[in-house]
Parts: structure tokens; C-alpha cells; sequence
């Protein structure tokens, strides 16, 4: 049987399709992998964000992006997101509770769960405003049996993430690099008055 969808699901998130394979890449993972996992692919979608608005770059690897350069974390993603408008505050503060499960799970090996001590304090943050939004809820129903575990809302707390970094870089656009400042001048038009040079630094006595 075909899933409802409310009116505004396709203009928030895409196809049904797109929003039912996102859902799925969480659906059946362990709690230690789909924290992981989820962090992983926020990480990867903010990459491809930031590429998206950033002026290409020239050569293969990108010297801000790529490997041990200064946008090659998650968090510094994050933060220059923020900065750059494509995501809002509270969404920045979001990722980075999602960063900070991430490298609860990978610092620790065993004896952590999604459903007690600070990794439920962080959850419970993450969740707490998204508790009454319509698109948060309809996830959570269609594809994860409407549960309130910590385990099932986290799940779909990263699918709507996910869902929203998406529709972000369908609409993404280069920063115009026809605006940036040249080093030099433009050459002077006809009818501009000439500026008087430089005084010549008189010699000393």
C-alpha cells in the first residue's frame, strides 16, 4: 500500500522515494552503528553543502575540504554553515549533540547506551524541540512505528536532518566569484578624473 503523505512532505523533503530511502538507511542498524553511521552521512552532506557554496576548486583535492585542512572536521563544518546562513543556529546545535553521541560511541567500546547516562541527556535534547513538528512526528510514524525509545527517536531525528540537508543543497548556489575584489584597480574609464600620484618621499638631509 502506497504511504500518506500530509501536503507539504514533497515540498519540505522531495520525492517520496528520496525520503523513504533516507529513512531506511537507519531502519535496521545497531544503536552504536546507526549514531555512527547517521554522523557520518550529516558529516558527508554538510561536505557536499559547503562544496556546493564555496567557489570550486581548482585542483583535485580541496584545500579547505579535504583531508587534514581547516573545514575537514565535522565540527568546523558545523560552525561555518552556521555562518555562512545555510543552516540556522538551532539546527547548527543540533549536529553538533549528534557530533557529540558520535564520539561517545566511537571513544568507548562498551558499557554505553543511547537510553541512559549523557548520551540520554543529549537526546532528550535533541528531541525536545522537535517533539511537536508535524514533519518530525509523520517520520516517525511512517517509518519507525511511531515508538518513543530513545533508540527510535534518535533515528528519526537523523532522517529528518538529513531529509533537510538534502533539500538544502538542491537549492544551494555558488558564491558568485564575479564580485570578489581584484588586487588591482579596473582600468580607468573615459571621463574619470585622474588621481594625482603618490608624493615621491623627499630624500633626507
Amino acid at each position: 500500500m502506497a504511504t500518506s503523505h500530509p501536503p507539504k512532505i514533497e515540498f519540505a523533503f522531495g520525492t517520496p522515494s528520496g525520503i523513504r530511502a533516507t529513512a531506511k538507511e537507519f531502519e535496521k542498524e545497531s544503536d552504536r552503528a546507526v549514531v555512527v553511521l547517521g554522523a557520518a552521512k550529516l558529516d558527508n552532506l554538510l561536505y557536499q553543502l559547503l562544496a556546493a557554496r564555496l567557489i570550486p576548486c581548482s585542483s583535485g583535492d580541496d584545500e579547505l575540504l579535504d583531508g587534514d585542512r581547516p573545514l575537514s572536521t565535522f565540527s568546523s563544518r558545523i560552525n561555518i554553515a552556521y555562518r555562512l546562513g545555510l543552516i540556522t543556529h538551532n539546527f547548527a546545535k543540533a549536529l553538533h549533540l549528534v557530533r557529540k553521541l558520535r564520539n561517545d560511541f566511537a571513544h568507548e567500546y562498551s558499557g554505553i547506551s543511547i537510553a541512559a547516562g549523557p548520551q540520554r541527556d543529549r537526546i532528550d535534547a535533541l528531541i525536545h524541540p522537535l517533539r511537536s513538528n508535524w514533519a518530525f512526528l509523520w517520520i516517525l510514524k511512517t517509518y519507525f512505528g511511531d515508538g518513543r525509545s530513545e533508540s527510535v527517536l534518535f533515528r528519526a531525528a537523523v532522517t529528518l536532518m538529513a531529509l533537510r540537508l538534502l533539500g538544502q543543497l538542491e537549492v544551494t548556489v555558488p558564491i558568485d566569484g564575479d564580485e570578489a575584489m581584484e588586487m588591482m584597480p579596473a582600468p580607468e574609464t573615459t571621463g574619470d578624473k585622474k588621481p594625482d600620484p603618490p608624493a615621491t618621499p623627499s630624500s633626507p638631509a
